[in-house]
């Protein structure tokens, strides 16, 4: 397999430490030091019995200068090296019946440069390496992620391996003291399993795995958990396989080939849900989904947001009219509006035709704007529109509130009738105080106005929990379902209803959510 010499020599040294550290070799010394009292009389007895003990303490305190192995190796582990770590873990996995696990971690965003970068990388590989075995490996990246080898063994299934990846995140994602301050990191995280792939597969085969899931973590956002699974095409080339240009995306457009997948939201007084979000997704034939930030970018360089908006809004009035007609209960469809939308004199006329096209009432429209377009100080021709929407029936939703510079004076200027708290102040909510109480403080400011509030991007049962607990009224994020076909939402729907039948009844009481501004 092409291991160094230095690799070897290495193996061995573990090979000698574990024989003289581990629990048997002081179970063993009574029965040596009688076999050497038998075979060379008291001549033996008393060097066997002082000098393994002896021989244990010292390479006990070798293995302890030296540390873990994984402590040993470079702080940058090279493809080469990890994609052999992993082919020996696949080797063992099958001698034994047992699984070899792969888990890269992946910092949202660059580190810092400089001595706070070098100080938060060595921070974070130790404590990722305090978390792990003897035997297990770890390191950097070239890219920039932290890549473990998790050694086989009979306990180590699926359940085992999400597991111990949860706990390596939140160790990961504690604040890291660096510069005299401290950084906050969201880490997304792919786990790839060798009972997930076919048979004979290879180490690089398991390290790709895990590369494929890890890209799947963090286009779901910061702090994700994603699986490699059997339907997934292990990685083999870079996630944006050339650059969409403007004619291809008009091209998908005209041909019908960019549709709305929808998001369900819930309210989380009564755990029904309250919408959905209809999200632009692009069916290529030969790159298969394409996520809209690969191709929202050229249809705005070719001024054909407002043609994606009427889409988007037609295909949604249908989606929801068809769902009314199986008797699935969405009360309400939310349609991203874009700045090239909002200062489109016909916009209002356009929505309005297409509301009583499809019999749909304004209120169950929900139109979603960013703090950016809807409240910057220039864009009176969009917070015009915005306040005509809302003159229609339409409900307003404020997107990726705390991201911008929204003065309270500005929420004065449009109505709006929910705040969508940005994903930023949601990750790790149940875990950071910080992020506590940033989300708090929105939410009391929102009650205080009488506006609803939305969590956006909620991943995990305990996010979910406590955003709810302080007062938001509505979630979406992957933690409660992914975006999916229109045909797929009356089955997510009566499966919702399925499980919330079975949970205890909790009600409270909130406010109405009221508009604010001239609505």
């Amino acid at each position: 397999m092409g291991f160094s010499r230095a690799e070897l020599l290495y193996q061995g040294r573990r090979t000698l430490q574990n024989l003289f550290t581990g629990p048997p070799a002081v179970a063993f010394v009574p029965a040596l030091a009688l076999a050497g009292y038998w075979f060379g009389g008291e001549a033996t007895l008393w060097p066997i019995a002082l000098g393994v003990p002896m021989l244990v303490f010292l390479a006990g305190a070798e293995a302890k200068r030296n540390g873990p192995a994984t402590t040993r190796q470079a702080a940058v582990i090279n493809p080469g090296l990890l994609k052999r770590v992993a082919q020996v873990a696949m080797g063992t996995a099958r001698s034994n019946g047992s699984s070899a696990v792969c888990i890269l971690f992946g910092p949202s965003g660059a580190l810092p440069d400089g001595p706070a970068g070098k100080a938060m990388r060595a921070a974070l590989l130790l404590r990722l390496r305090d978390g792990l075995r003897d035997n297990d490996t770890a390191g950097w990246t070239e890219d920039g992620t932290l890549a473990v080898v998790l050694q086989p063994g009979q306990m180590l299934d699926l359940d085992a391996a999400q597991q111990a990846a949860r706990r390596l995140q939140a160790r990961l994602e504690d604040p890291v003291p660096a510069q005299s301050r401290l950084w906050h990191v969201s880490i997304a995280v792919g786990i790839a399993t060798s009972t997930r792939l076919r048979p004979g597969a290879s180490g690089a085969d398991l390290v790709a795995a895990a590369v494929t899931a890890l890209q799947d973590a963090r286009s779901a956002g910061a702090s994700a958990v994603r699986i490699f699974a059997p339907t997934r095409r292990a990685a083999t080339r870079p996630a944006h396989v050339g650059a969409v240009t403007a004619k291809q995306a008009l091209a998908a457009l005209e041909a019908g080939q960019i549709v709305p997948w929808f998001q369900p939201q819930l309210c989380t007084e009564t755990g029904r849900i309250s919408g959905v979000e209809a999200l632009a997704r692009w069916q290529n034939q030969t790159r298969g989904l394409i996520a809209p930030d690969q191709f929202l970018p050229a249809l705005e360089r070719a001024n054909a947001l407002p043609k994606l908006c009427d889409a988007m809004l037609v295909q949604s009035c249908q989606a929801l009219r068809a769902w009314d007609a199986e008797g699935a209960d969405i009360p309400a469809i939310a349609v991203n509006f874009s700045e090239q939308d909002l200062t489109d004199p016909l916009l209002v006329d356009r929505v309005r035709h297409t509301l009583e096209t499809y019999g749909i009432a304004p209120q169950r429209l929900r139109v979603e704007v960013t703090e950016s377009v809807a409240l910057g100080p220039s864009n009176t021709e969009a917070a015009n529109a915005v306040s005509q929407l809302a003159d229609l029936g339409c409900r307003i939703d404020l997107d990726d509130f705390g991201t911008g510079a929204t003065t309270l004076t500005a929420l004065q200027r449009v109505p709006v009738h929910r705040l969508k708290i940005d994903r930023s102040f949601v990750t790790r909510v149940d875990r950071d105080n910080h992020q506590h109480q940033l989300l708090a403080a929105i939410v009391g400011l929102a009650e205080r106005l009488g506006v609803e509030t939305l969590a956006e991007g909620v991943e995990s049962h305990g996010e979910h929990a406590l955003v709810a607990q302080m007062g938001c009224t509505h979630v979406q994020g992957f933690g409660i379902a992914r975006p999916m076909p229109a045909d797929l939402i009356p089955n997510w729907v009566e499966d919702h209803k399925t499980r919330l039948a079975r949970l205890p009844r909790l009600s409270l009481v909130r406010g109405t959510g009221t508009a604010l501004g001239g609505g």
